[in-house]
């Protein structure tokens, strides 16, 4: 049997105020050097994911990032499949590009008369004081390629909100900070059954696929997948309640990181049974 861990990043694998992984970091090696892959699933972009990947999970695995707008395999990807690792980047875009999602935002805002401001409106500054990431990664941040943070304005229920821009092609996600505006083919949970398809097992007793999340734009994330770890709200330390209705979701001892490590330390043997790791069975 195959297990992979997908994993949103703010609020679940990161702490939702400080960004910090810690203590998920180490575990993170633990498990990919069990032959258990983490894949972040995140609203984040392709250079901030593979900025974190990098500097603090020392790892570059696959990724599903703006809200399962695209997956990107990198050439130098960790092993995960069942056949050599890709010669270069593998991407799968769900969703519509950045140029098309600014375009139909505008057209979106002339016709409703909504004060709506995206990240395509900011300054670098201004995304700073909005995000509190320091500079580097901000402007990392800043490179869009699939979706649109928008800021919240109470005047504007984000259920209507999410019916007009389904008009124009687009729905809104609900994040911890921000509403996000992707295309409407684009899901979280799309991309995960791509990852499954990838492996052409549909046997779901092959392959074992583990998520989790912490906000309401990570139901799709949890829907999808075998079993769902729900991670409390940092704020409240409470499960969101958009999230309480997934059917055989678990919920994490604990918020951010700390929650993360102690739901898989206890899962992973349960799944495992005999305590030995997953087979890669890679032809010769």
């Amino acid at each position: 049997m195959l297990v992979l861990i997908v994993t949103d990043l703010d609020g679940t694998l990161m702490d939702e105020q400080t960004y910090a992984i810690e203590p998920a970091d180490a575990f993170v090696q633990e498990l990919v050097s069990k032959g258990i892959p983490v894949i972040p699933c995140t609203s984040k972009t392709r250079a901030e994911v593979e900025w974190i990947c990098s500097n603090f999970l020392k790892m570059m695995p696959p990724m599903i990032v703006e809200n399962g707008s695209a997956v990107w395999i990198p050439p130098h990807s960790i092993p995960l499949f069942p056949f050599p690792r890709p010669p270069e980047s593998i991407q799968k875009v769900f969703g519509l590009t950045y140029t098309e999602i600014r375009n139909r935002f505008e057209k979106l805002r002339r016709e409703t008369s909504w004060d709506l401001v995206g990240f395509g409106d900011l300054s670098i500054e201004a995304i700073i004081r909005y995000t509190g990431l320091p500079e580097t990664v901000a402007r990392r941040a800043q490179k869009r390629e699939y979706s649109e943070p928008v800021l919240r304005n109470p005047d504007v229920d984000p259920g209507v909100f999410d019916q007009r821009a389904r008009t124009f092609g687009m729905r809104v996600l609900e994040g911890n900070r921000f509403y996000h505006l992707i295309g409407a083919g684009a899901d979280k949970g799309v991309a995960v059954q791509w990852f499954r398809s990838l492996f052409g097992l549909p046997e779901r007793k092959e392959l074992l696929i583990i998520g989790l999340g912490d906000s309401p734009n990570d139901v799709d994330l949890l829907k999808s997948v075998d079993i769902p770890i729900i991670i409390p709200r940092s704020r409240t330390g409470q499960p969101d309640p958009a999230l309480m209705h997934i059917p055989g979701a678990r919920i994490a001892p604990d918020t951010g990181p700390r929650g993360w490590v102690e739901a898989l330390r206890k899962l992973i043997p349960e799944v495992l049974h005999d305590g030995h790791p997953p087979v890669f069975n890679r032809p010769s």
